[in-house]
């Protein structure tokens, strides 16, 4: 499982997603973001920050569309690590039907001069002990399969 960001995050691009999550693994467009699906670890930590409920797992029955997308745009977009402030944009937006038609554009955000696809990570240790806790739970429940329990 990983977690996508869908077309309510398009005219707002809330960065709040960013600054907790412990992998780097949002990429940003001039009106969205994106979650690259093979690089979230699932832990699940930007979910509940997205002021607009962008964010979800691909579980989500209207989630499965958007793990294609989140994948092509993370491949053309440049990462996003800091927070920044969201589009300037009306609250009537949020929930708006549409918006991928009409407001969506595939052009990368905002690259400055020297920027490309490297991150450095500073993480805080509660993050990490999250991380920590749902990767041994994954890699426990992998190998109990494996091994046929």
């Amino acid at each position: 499982m990983t977690y996508i960001v869908n077309d309510n995050c398009i005219a707002f691009k809330h960065t709040d997603c960013v600054t907790v999550c412990p992998v780097g693994s949002f990429y940003e467009g001039e009106s969205m973001l994106v979650n690259h699906p093979d690089e979230c670890i699932d832990c699940g930590v930007c979910e509940p920050e997205c002021p607009v409920d962008a964010i979800r797992p691909d579980s989500d029955p209207e989630a499965k569309d958007w793990v294609g997308f989140n994948r092509k745009y993370a491949k053309l977009w440049p990462i996003v690590i800091e927070q920044k402030p969201p589009l300037p944009g009306p609250d009537e937006m949020d929930g708006a039907v549409g918006k991928l038609e009409t407001h969506f554009s595939e052009k990368p955000g905002g690259i400055s001069e020297g920027q490309g696809r490297t991150m450095s990570l500073l993480v805080p240790i509660s993050l990490i002990t999250a991380c920590t806790s749902a990767c041994q739970s994954r890699i426990g429940a992998a190998s109990a399969t494996r091994q046929g329990i």
